[in-house]
Formats: structure tokens, C-alpha cells, sequence
């Protein structure tokens, strides 16, 4: 407004200038002439008038216009800025500031440089030299400028560069939109691309996408290399490429499966199929897809699958099926009654023996508490107590008895066990019951205890009726010897003395004899038997000898066992009496009793430092009467480790020596681990 203030001013001047150029003609030159001046003068400023009014709206169109861009650049919903030649923000707008989070004036005290990326810079700056260079008019890049906070942001930026009228730079107008949501977008999407991908690589498998209105099909590298081709070797492909490899009998069942899912009967196509090799051999493929996309009407449109092969699973499979064919006719004609248990009892599977036993069928039995099934239902004693053996089992325990059982036509004694099944972590995750018919087994396991018996009342009646004329022929000679020693001579004293002798070592080994008829019919129950508590009652026993020797015994620690007790005592005392018996002259016994423990039995061990045994003696000295010595060196029947053996024996278990000439024995057996039951 001052500039046209100022104009008008220098109008009027003009004008009065004119006027009294025209006094000063008038004056001069008459009325004619002056009149001819004052049309001349009326016509200029009428002249002068119109261009003033022009100038004036010219310059109101440049203050509107200049008005217009400030309203512009302020309320531009992208950032904006102006920056001049160094870089430096000289005027920037309300959303650069919103998005940078700057007030405009700290803003306006930065170069972009000293917001831009490190990484971003110099291809930036790249631009603007093209730019200054007169190369290029405007350029667009994506970069990052760090705000305020210190965040990173992806922006994208279009910059350009402004004249002044005499062509000398004014200043850049750069204009930035956040991109950084897109970016991120992008980022998500290349990140699920790379993962497919991979997925795909770490799968090994073909894909394919089929129009299924058209028939139009695209396959991977993949998908040719299963069949032996490259991709090249079958273009041009189509859906007609996958038939003319497939096995026929396998693409009626894929047709029917596609059609269910064209039908949208089932969401996903899952089908394995026979695809023809190059080589002529098939190959096993799991072929899986879904429709993705329908035409308007509701046809299928676009569908997209793999191709996984599946050729070593299916021939593994085929094996296990075998196997299972083979395992299922093991399983139903063994005699043994088998079957499977969850680990709370229920009945998973009964093979055919032990259905046919009962004449029960499959419906009769799976699925239901094996103590409830029909073999149990003997008595209520009977399911209570199986109850109970199957917590056990789903414990890890291991369970067998003897038990009476429903059959078709009568009760029958089967030997029964629970054994548990363990995954790799030790949890039980199955339980098998078996059972095997012993009637036949019980009945001579009877008659061997009556025969027992009969035995063990023989070996009385005989150990008395020999034990009668001994104990006379003992007492009269040892009254002879008492009252008429002084009146024999020393021939016949001498006979007195083998007379005696003789009489006390055949009590001994009458004895001996009853003790080990006893063994075998001893009905004491199975207990436990605490070794250590044995052995501490055991050694007193030899008190004397070891005093007398200097000998000493050692162990410690012993297991508690399952066992008959009277008889495991007559096996360690045995034992200990041969380690301390069986000596060189004054060499103090030294004995160690020992113990291995093993999954299904005890391992004990009595060594000793005696004068050993020869190895080709090693199994004989466990046969009655085997001695290795005279009665003069050593005494003693022979009948001690005949009765080890046949202890061990009662108790599942094996005895044996390990032994060297003068260095010592080592007497190893095993003592079978047994439930309390």
C-alpha cells in the first residue's frame, strides 16, 4: 500500500506539472492553441488513469497469490518447508513440525542434514547437487530423518529449487510425507514372503496355483524335480500336466476329493497320490490345497497347494503295516492271554486267546475297567486285589502272581503279571496284562508238595530210626571207654575211638541230610529280611573261631530282600563256616560279603582269603558229599554247599565261584527280586 500511496503522489505531480504547462501556453499562444492542449491533456490522463489501474490490480493479484501460498504452505496437511542454499530450515509449517515434533523455532536453527540418517545422507545430497547443476528440475527420494524424541522416520521427499527474476537462487521448497506405516507394511510383508519362503526350502516341497475356470496352472522348480524333470522339460504346463503324471487309481480319488471341496463340502483338498518318475519308477506325493478365490456365481476360481513328498514315509508305512499285520497275528495266536491297559485300567486291546478262553468278544471288553471284565468277576476279592496291582503297575512297578480266573466252562489258575510301559522321560504310558494257564502246573506243583511232605516225614522216621541205634552204639562205647579203658589194651582203646568218632561225624551227617530234605518244603511266606540284621545274628555264632584266628568279617550295608528267612541264614552261615574252615595254618581269615543290585535281581558276594579251589572243581563242589579234602585235614560231610545251591535255587537264583589256588575264593549268587505278594 505505501508503494501505491508513493505513485499517486508522483501522478499528481505530473498532472499539476501539465496544468501549468498549460497557463504558461495560454498565455502565449492564445485560446485556439490552448484549446488544442487541454484535448491533448485530457487524452493523456485518461491514458495515464487506465494504466494506473492496471498496475494496481496487478500488484493486488500478486499480494492474493502471495497470501494464497503462505495459506497453503501453513495448513498443508504434508509437511513443508523452505531451506536455503546451507540447508538450513528458514521457514517450515505446522504438520513438519507436528510430524518432526520441533516447535518451527527450533526447527528453523537445523539443516536437515543434521536430521537426516547417516545412511541417507549422501544420496540426498547427490540430488541436490544434479539440482543446483541445472541437471535435473526436481527429485523424489525416501530417507530417514530422526525426530525429536530420537525415533527413527521414514519419510518420503520431494525437493525443488526456486529463482529469483534475475535467475540467481532463492531457496528450495521441500515437501515430506511420513511413510514410515508403509514402510513397516512393507517390511511385514517381505518378512512373510521370506518366511514362506523358507518354509517352503525348509519343507522341500512343489507348489502350484491352478485356474480352475481355465485349467491355466503354474508349478514351482520343485514340483518337477519330484517327478526327475526340470521345470523347462514340461512346458507348456496345465492342469493336464499333473493328470498325465498321476497314477490313474489315485486321480479318481483326488477327483472325488476336489470335488468336495468345489461342493465346499470340505475346506481343504488333502490327497496322497502316485506320480509317474522320468525313470519309470512311482513316486508318493501328499498333494494339499484350498480354493482361495470364487467366481461371482460361487465356482472356484484360484486354488493354491503343495506337493510334499512322501515317498520314504509311505514305505516305512507300508513296513509298519506289515509288522502290525504280523505283530496282530503273534498277538492273537500265542497261549498266552495278552492284552493292553491305559494307566488307570482301562482295557485297550485283549488278543484272540484270551477272548476264546472266555468266549467274550471285543464289544464285551474294550473300554472297560479290566477289573471289571468277566475273567475278574470271580469273586469280589479277586477285582479288589487286581484294583490295587494295577495302581501299582501305573506306578512302575512290576506285578505277578498266581491267581483263579473265570474261564468259558470253569475256573483255571493262571500265572498273571502287570508290566508297565515307559516312555523315554520314565512316565508309565501303557500297562501289559498277561496271564498263562499253570492248572497243569498247580496240580503237579500239589502232588510234588504231598511228595514233599511224605519226604520230609520219611527223613524223620529215617533220621530217627538211624539216629536210635547211633546214639546206643554211642553210649556203650563211651561207657566202655569210661569203665574199661584201664583193663584194654592200646589196640583196643583205639577202636573205642574210631568207634566214637564214627558214630558222632554220621550224626552230623544225618542232620545234615534232614536239613536239606527240610529245604523246598518250609512253608514260612516270603518276607522281608533285612541281610544286615542277618548277619549281625549270624556272626556271634562263630565268636570263637574268629577270636581263636584273629578273623574278621566285614560288610555293610546290605539290601533288604524278598525272601524265606531261616533259609537265607543257612546260606550265609554255610558260607561264612567254609570262609573261616577253609585256611592255611595261621592265616587269619579275612572275609567281605558284598552286594550288586540289577533290575530283576540281587547279586551277593562272600569272598575270602582261604586256600581256594581248582577250577575244574568249580561246579562239583555244589553236588552232595563232594569233598576236596580228608576228614583229617578239614571236617565236615560235604553237604554244605549242596544246600546253598539248593537254597539259591528255591529262590530264583543261580551260585557260583570264582576262585585261585592260595589266593582266596570269591562265592557269587542271586537272590531273585520278588514282590511282597
Amino acid at each position: 500500500m505505501n508503494h501505491l500511496k508513493k505513485g499517486n503522489t508522483t501522478l499528481t505531480l505530473q498532472v499539476g506539472i501539465i496544468i501549468l504547462g498549460i497557463l504558461i501556453s495560454f498565455l502565449s499562444t492564445g485560446i485556439i492553441q490552448l484549446f488544442s492542449i487541454i484535448i491533448v491533456l485530457l487524452a493523456g490522463s485518461l491514458l495515464f488513469l487506465n494504466l494506473y489501474i492496471k498496475s494496481k490490480r496487478k500488484l493486488q493479484t500478486i499480494i492474493n497469490l502471495k497470501d494464497d501460498f503462505n495459506t497453503a504452505f501453513e495448513f498443508a496437511a504434508i509437511g513443508m518447508a523452505l531451506v536455503n542454499e546451507n540447508g538450513r530450515f528458514t521457514k517450515v509449517n505446522k504438520s513438519l513440525c507436528k510430524l518432526l515434533g520441533y516447535t518451527p523455532e527450533e526447527l528453523t536453527n537445523l539443516t536437515f542434514q543434521e536430521i537426516t540418517h547417516a545412511e541417507d545422507l549422501d544420496i540426498d545430497l547427490e540430488f541436490m547437487g544434479k539440482l543446483n547443476r541445472g541437471e535435473i528440475d526436481n527429485y523424489q527420494i525416501e530417507k530417514r530423518y530422526f525426530t525429536k524424541s530420537g525415533e527413527v522416520m521414514w519419510i518420503n521427499l520431494s525437493g525443488s529449487k526456486v529463482l529469483n527474476s534475475d535467475g540467481s537462487f532463492k531457496h528450495y521448497i521441500a515437501q515430506i510425507q511420513n511413510i514410515t506405516p508403509r514402510k513397516r507394511a512393507l517390511k511385514e510383508l517381505e518378512e512373510q514372503k521370506s518366511r514362506i519362503e523358507n518354509i517352503l526350502i525348509g519343507t522341500n516341497a512343489g507348489t502350484w496355483e491352478w485356474n480352475v475356470q481355465t485349467g491355466e496352472t503354474i508349478f514351482n522348480e520343485r514340483w518337477a524335480e519330484m517327478i526327475g524333470y526340470t521345470l523347462d522339460e514340461l512346458q507348456p504346463v496345465s492342469i493336464k500336466t499333473w493328470e498325465n503324471f498321476a497314477h490313474p487309481e489315485d486321480l479318481k480319488v483326488s477327483g472325488q476329493k476336489l470335488q468336495a471341496c468345489f461342493d465346499k463340502k470340505s475346506p481343504y483338498y488333502n490327497c496322497e497320490c502316485r506320480m509317474k518318475h522320468k525313470d519309470g519308477h512311482w513316486v508318493w506325493v501328499l498333494d494339499r490345497g484350498k480354493v482361495i478365490t470364487w467366481t461371482e456365481d460361487g465356482q472356484p476360481l484360484m486354488m493354491f497347494g503343495t506337493h510334499t513328498d512322501i515317498t520314504e514315509n509311505k514305505s516305512i508305512e507300508l513296513k509298519l503295516e506289515e509288522l502290525a499285520n504280523k505283530f496282530s497275528g503273534i498277538f492273537n495266536s500265542t497261549f498266552q492271554f495278552i492284552g493292553f491297559l491305559s494307566p488307570e485300567g482301562i482295557l485297550l486291546e485283549a488278543n484272540q486267546t484270551a477272548m476264546d478262553f472266555a468266549g467274550l468278544y471285543k464289544e464285551d471288553l474294550i473300554g472297560k475297567p479290566f477289573w471289571e471284565c468277566y475273567w475278574w468277576t470271580i469273586n469280589e476279592e479277586t477285582q479288589n486285589y487286581l484294583k490295587e496291582n494295577i495302581k501299582r503297575a501305573a506306578k512302575g512297578e512290576f506285578i505277578q502272581y498266581e491267581v483263579e480266573v473265570l474261564g468259558k466252562d470253569s475256573t483255571v489258575t493262571i500265572h498273571f503279571n502287570l508290566k508297565p510301559l515307559f516312555d523315554d522321560q520314565g512316565k508309565v504310558i501303557a500297562i501289559i496284562p498277561e496271564g498263562r494257564p499253570i492248572q497243569d502246573i498247580v496240580e503237579a506243583r500239589k502232588a510234588l508238595e504231598m511228595k514233599n511232605q511224605e519226604l520230609e516225614r520219611f527223613a524223620h522216621i529215617a533220621s530217627h530210626d538211624l539216629k536210635e541205634p547211633l546214639r546206643m552204639v554211642h553210649n556203650f562205647m563211651g561207657l566202655m571207654e569210661k569203665n574199661y579203658a584201664a583193663q584194654l589194651d592200646e589196640k583196643a582203646r583205639k577202636y573205642i575211638h574210631f568207634a566214637l568218632d564214627a558214630t558222632q561225624r554220621m550224626t552230623i551227617l544225618i542232620n545234615d541230610i534232614l536239613e536239606y530234605a527240610k529245604i523246598g518244603a518250609d512253608s514260612t511266606p516270603f518276607q522281608k529280611v533285612d541281610c544286615n540284621q542277618l548277619l549281625d545274628e549270624i556272626i556271634p555264632l562263630f565268636q570263637a573261631e574268629l577270636e581263636e584266628t584273629n578273623g574278621k568279617i566285614q560288610f555293610q550295608n546290605l539290601p533288604i530282600i524278598i525272601s524265606q528267612r531261616t533259609p537265607i541264614k543257612l546260606l550265609f552261615q554255610n558260607l561264612i563256616n567254609n570262609a573261616i574252615k577253609y585256611q592255611k595254618p595261621a592265616n587269619p581269615p579275612r572275609i567281605q560279603i558284598s552286594f550288586v543290585e540289577h533290575p530283576d535281581f540281587w547279586e551277593f558276594c562272600v569272598a575270602d582269603n582261604g586256600i581256594g579251589i581248582p577250577e575244574k572243581y568249580f561246579q562239583e563242589i555244589f553236588s552232595m558229599f563232594k569233598r576236596l579234602h580228608s576228614k583229617e585235614v578239614y571236617t565236615g560231610t560235604g553237604m554244605g554247599l549242596a544246600t546253598c545251591s539248593k537254597i539259591v535255587q528255591q529262590h530264583g537264583g543261580e551260585i557260583w565261584v570264582v576262585s585261585e589256588e592260595g589266593l582266596g575264593s570269591k562265592f557269587f549268587f542271586t537272590i531273585k527280586k520278588y514282590s511282597i505278594n
